[in-house]
C-alpha cells in the first residue's frame, strides 16, 4: 500500500515538473521566437524601400525562390519602377501577412483576392490575374460528388486565413483541417490524412510535380469548382497614403500595359490565364 502511494507520487510530482519544464521554457523562448518573427521586417533595410509589402510564397504566381519572385512579384516591382518608387515584398505566412496589412502594419498584401466584403478595409489595384479555386480528390479513392453538399463527411484540407468562395467557406458541415500552406496540405492529402484539398490549382500543381514526382496530374479529380477570383495587390485603408499607393501602381500598371511588358513578363515567367479568362493585354 506504501509502495503503491509512493508511485503515485512520483508520477504526480514528475507531471508537476513537467508542466513547470514546459512553461519555463515558453517563458524564455517565446519573446526569442517572436523577435526572431518580428526580424523579417527588421531585418529589411527601411530606409532602401518606399514601400514594404507582404504575402506567402505562392508559386508560380510569386515566391522567393523563383526567377525575380515570379510573374506578379516582378509586374509590382516594375510597375512602381515606372513611377519611380522601389518595394520590397516580404514573405511570411498568409494569415500573418493577411491581418498585418488588414491592420496597416504593412503597406500592403501581395496575391490577395477580390471579395466584396473586404473593401470595407482594402483597396484593391486592378486584377493582375486570375486564380481557380477547386476541391481535389484522388481519382482512386472514387469519391464523386460534384457540389459542395454531396461532399458531407468527407476531410477538406485548406489554407488558415484562405477565401476559396462563400458556400465554401460559410459550410459548417464540411469538416476542414487547416495547415499554414499548400504545400503541407498536398503532403497531407497524398498522405492520406484528409480525403479532398482545396486548393488554387496551379499552385496544386505546381507542387504536385515538384514535391511528388511520383504522383502524376492525371492521377487527381477535379470534383468541384468553387471560384475563379481576380487576383490583386491590396492596400490597406487605414494608411494615409493608401491612395497614394493606390494611384503611384495603377499609374505604371498602366504604363507597362501599353509598352506591351505584361505580354513580356508572362513569356518570361511561362504563366498565362486559363482560356476562360485570359486578359486582352
Amino acid at each position: 500500500m506504501i509502495a503503491c502511494i509512493f508511485k503515485q507520487g512520483l508520477k504526480k510530482g514528475f507531471r508537476v515538473f513537467i508542466q513547470l519544464l514546459m512553461m519555463t521554457a515558453i517563458s524564455i523562448y517565446a519573446p526569442i521566437l517572436s523577435a526572431v518573427d518580428n526580424s523579417k521586417l527588421s531585418a529589411v533595410d527601411k530606409a532602401k524601400f518606399d514601400y514594404i509589402f507582404a504575402t506567402e510564397s505562392w508559386p508560380p504566381y510569386y515566391g522567393h525562390a523563383m526567377v525575380d519572385e515570379g510573374f506578379m512579384a516582378e509586374v509590382i516591382y516594375k510597375s512602381y519602377a515606372r513611377v519611380g518608387k522601389k518595394v520590397h515584398i516580404l514573405y511570411t505566412s498568409w494569415n500573418r501577412a493577411f491581418e498585418r496589412t488588414k491592420n496597416g502594419l504593412y503597406d500592403g498584401v501581395v496575391g490577395i483576392y477580390y471579395v466584396p466584403e473586404r473593401e470595407a478595409y482594402i483597396k484593391f489595384s486592378s486584377p493582375i490575374t486570375f486564380s481557380r479555386q477547386a476541391l481535389f480528390s484522388i481519382k482512386s479513392k472514387g469519391i464523386n460528388g460534384d457540389t459542395i453538399k454531396d461532399l458531407l463527411g468527407y476531410k477538406v484540407s485548406v489554407v488558415r486565413g484562405y477565401y476559396y468562395s462563400s458556400e465554401f467557406n460559410d459550410a459548417p458541415f464540411i469538416a476542414k483541417h487547416e495547415e499554414v500552406s499548400t504545400e503541407k496540405n498536398l503532403t497531407m492529402f497524398l498522405g492520406g490524412r484528409v480525403d479532398l484539398i482545396a486548393a488554387d490549382e496551379r499552385v496544386l500543381k505546381y507542387f504536385l510535380h515538384r514535391n511528388h514526382p511520383e504522383v502524376a496530374w492525371s492521377d487527381l479529380k477535379r470534383n468541384v469548382d468553387l471560384a475563379v477570383p481576380t487576383v490583386h495587390l491590396g492596400f490597406p485603408k487605414k494608411l494615409k497614403y493608401c491612395m497614394t499607393m493606390y494611384n503611384e501602381f495603377e499609374q505604371g500598371y498602366s504604363l507597362l500595359k501599353k509598352e506591351n511588358k505584361i505580354k513580356e513578363l508572362r513569356k518570361k515567367h511561362n504563366f498565362y490565364d486559363f482560356p476562360e479568362r485570359i486578359e486582352k493585354q
